[in-house]
């Protein structure tokens, strides 16, 4: 559900109040400041596309084996006193051995291209902001219009002022303070 932009028409007469900030000009400031005017359209985008990606998983073996080996022979020579000891020999061999063995898996979710979870997820934060969106700007331009009414009021009461004064502060508050900027700049 796509929310639509709040357009306010109205008619301005180009004298008294063609310096005023004009009512979507204040809701797009107030929309800014709240950091409300992105978009997040392209959340389910981003949720699909993030499974062309695999998942990949890497493996490194390193075998290290110190082998020495001792060979002993002795050679024996018949008498008639027995065995007589004829030569020894003793060989040693160095057996080492390294080994480094890689494994690389990479896996892909093609499932998640069709439909991934997050989506919903990302379409009620969407749907959410909106609404907020909506509100920000029904509010604002409330105000606007109260803060309106009371400047131009043909009879003045002196309690309008300090209405006036209030509004114009919550506007101030909505819109990052852009709003007294915009009447400063006015001549």
């Amino acid at each position: 559900m796509r929310s639509a932009i709040i357009t306010v028409l109205c008619l301005w007469p180009t004298s008294a109040f063609a310096d005023l900030p004009q009512p979507q000009a204040v809701c797009d400031q107030a929309l800014k400041h709240a950091e409300l005017n992105e978009s997040l359209d392209d959340w389910s985008g981003r949720a699909r596309s993030r499974h062309l990606l695999p998942e990949i998983e890497a493996e490194v073996a390193v075998t290290d084996t110190k082998g020495v080996t001792d060979n002993f022979r002795e050679t024996l020579t018949p008498s008639d006193a027995g065995l007589i000891p004829k030569s020894l020999q003793t060989t040693t061999d160095n057996d080492n051995t390294e080994r480094l063995a890689f494994k690389l898996r990479a896996t892909f979710d093609f499932k998640g291209l069709i439909f991934d979870p997050q989506e919903i997820r990302a379409e009620v934060v969407s749907r959410d902001r909106a609404q907020e969106r909506d509100l920000r700007c029904m509010q604002v331009i409330d105000l606007y219009f109260d803060w309106w009414t009371l400047r131009f009021r043909q009879e003045t009461k002196p309690t309008d002022a300090v209405n006036q004064a209030r509004i114009q502060a919550k506007l101030d508050v909505l819109t990052g303070g852009w709003f007294t900027k915009q009447l400063r700049e006015k001549p």
